[in-house]
Protein backbone atom coordinates (compact mmCIF):
# COMPACT_ATOMS: atom_id res chain seq x y z
CA UNK A 1 0.00 0.00 0.00
CA UNK A 2 2.81 2.74 0.85
CA UNK A 3 4.56 1.68 -2.55
CA UNK A 4 0.73 2.29 -4.56
CA UNK A 5 0.60 5.83 -2.86
CA UNK A 6 4.14 6.82 -3.21
CA UNK A 7 3.45 6.19 -6.86
CA UNK A 8 0.18 7.90 -7.19
CA UNK A 9 1.60 10.70 -6.06
CA UNK A 10 4.32 11.01 -8.49
CA UNK A 11 7.08 9.77 -6.05
CA UNK A 12 10.06 8.84 -8.25
CA UNK A 13 13.74 8.12 -7.22
CA UNK A 14 17.14 8.90 -8.82
CA UNK A 15 20.21 6.39 -8.52
CA UNK A 16 23.58 8.55 -8.35
CA UNK A 17 26.03 5.79 -8.53
CA UNK A 18 26.71 2.37 -7.62
CA UNK A 19 28.30 -0.99 -8.36
CA UNK A 20 28.51 -4.88 -7.84
CA UNK A 21 31.54 -6.93 -8.31
CA UNK A 22 31.19 -10.95 -8.50
CA UNK A 23 34.82 -12.22 -9.37
CA UNK A 24 36.09 -10.47 -12.32
CA UNK A 25 32.88 -9.19 -13.36
CA UNK A 26 32.03 -5.68 -12.42
CA UNK A 27 29.26 -3.49 -12.69
CA UNK A 28 28.69 0.11 -12.21
CA UNK A 29 25.58 2.28 -12.75
CA UNK A 30 24.58 5.90 -12.78
CA UNK A 31 21.58 7.26 -13.09
CA UNK A 32 20.36 7.93 -16.63
CA UNK A 33 16.82 9.91 -14.72
CA UNK A 34 14.36 9.26 -12.75
CA UNK A 35 12.59 6.22 -11.70
CA UNK A 36 9.28 6.15 -11.05
CA UNK A 37 6.51 2.82 -10.90
CA UNK A 38 4.19 1.80 -13.84
CA UNK A 39 0.11 1.32 -12.89
CA UNK A 40 0.95 -2.41 -12.82
CA UNK A 41 3.72 -1.57 -10.02
CA UNK A 42 6.65 -2.24 -12.33
CA UNK A 43 9.69 -0.07 -12.70
CA UNK A 44 10.14 2.77 -15.19
CA UNK A 45 13.31 4.50 -16.21
CA UNK A 46 16.80 4.06 -17.15
CA UNK A 47 20.23 3.49 -15.94
CA UNK A 48 23.41 3.37 -17.41
CA UNK A 49 25.82 0.50 -16.75
CA UNK A 50 28.99 -0.24 -17.27
CA UNK A 51 29.93 -3.75 -17.44
CA UNK A 52 33.58 -5.62 -17.32
CA UNK A 53 33.68 -8.72 -19.26
CA UNK A 54 30.46 -7.68 -20.30
CA UNK A 55 29.79 -11.45 -22.47
CA UNK A 56 31.01 -13.74 -19.47
CA UNK A 57 28.57 -11.63 -17.48
CA UNK A 58 25.53 -11.76 -19.72
CA UNK A 59 26.07 -15.10 -21.14
CA UNK A 60 26.60 -16.37 -17.18
CA UNK A 61 22.53 -14.77 -16.90
CA UNK A 62 21.56 -16.65 -20.06
CA UNK A 63 22.85 -20.30 -18.35
CA UNK A 64 21.20 -18.72 -15.26
CA UNK A 65 17.93 -19.04 -17.07
CA UNK A 66 17.45 -14.96 -16.41
CA UNK A 67 17.33 -14.00 -19.82
CA UNK A 68 16.28 -16.66 -22.82
CA UNK A 69 18.85 -18.33 -25.12
CA UNK A 70 18.05 -15.92 -27.90
CA UNK A 71 18.32 -12.56 -25.89
CA UNK A 72 21.84 -14.21 -24.70
CA UNK A 73 23.26 -13.61 -28.07
CA UNK A 74 21.58 -10.70 -29.26
CA UNK A 75 22.52 -9.08 -25.89
CA UNK A 76 25.93 -10.47 -26.23
CA UNK A 77 26.26 -8.74 -29.46
CA UNK A 78 24.89 -5.56 -28.49
CA UNK A 79 27.53 -5.29 -25.69
CA UNK A 80 30.80 -6.51 -28.10
CA UNK A 81 29.61 -3.78 -30.26
CA UNK A 82 29.51 -0.99 -27.21
CA UNK A 83 32.59 -2.49 -25.83
CA UNK A 84 35.80 -0.41 -25.54
CA UNK A 85 38.72 -2.48 -24.00
CA UNK A 86 37.17 -4.73 -21.15
CA UNK A 87 34.11 -3.01 -20.20
CA UNK A 88 30.80 -2.16 -22.21
CA UNK A 89 28.97 1.21 -21.88
CA UNK A 90 25.16 0.10 -22.05
CA UNK A 91 21.58 1.74 -21.22
CA UNK A 92 19.25 -0.75 -19.29
CA UNK A 93 15.90 0.43 -20.10
CA UNK A 94 12.51 -0.42 -18.04
CA UNK A 95 9.63 0.77 -20.08
CA UNK A 96 6.18 -0.73 -20.99
CA UNK A 97 6.81 -3.85 -18.65
CA UNK A 98 10.16 -4.97 -19.72
CA UNK A 99 14.12 -4.79 -19.43
CA UNK A 100 15.85 -4.07 -22.67
CA UNK A 101 19.78 -3.79 -22.80
CA UNK A 102 20.36 -1.78 -25.44
CA UNK A 103 17.54 -2.52 -27.99
CA UNK A 104 17.38 -6.35 -26.52
CA UNK A 105 14.15 -7.35 -24.43
CA UNK A 106 16.15 -9.47 -21.74
CA UNK A 107 12.90 -9.77 -18.77
CA UNK A 108 9.89 -8.41 -17.94
CA UNK A 109 10.69 -4.85 -15.68
CA UNK A 110 11.32 -5.78 -12.33
CA UNK A 111 7.85 -5.53 -9.77
CA UNK A 112 7.64 -3.43 -7.09
CA UNK A 113 4.35 -4.58 -5.80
Amino acid sequence: AAWRAWSSAGGSATLRTGGVTAGDAVVTFSAAGPLTLGEDGRLVGAINIALRKAPDVIGVMGMAGAISPEATIAATAVALARQEGDKASLNLQFQAGMTTLGPVIVAPAPRIY
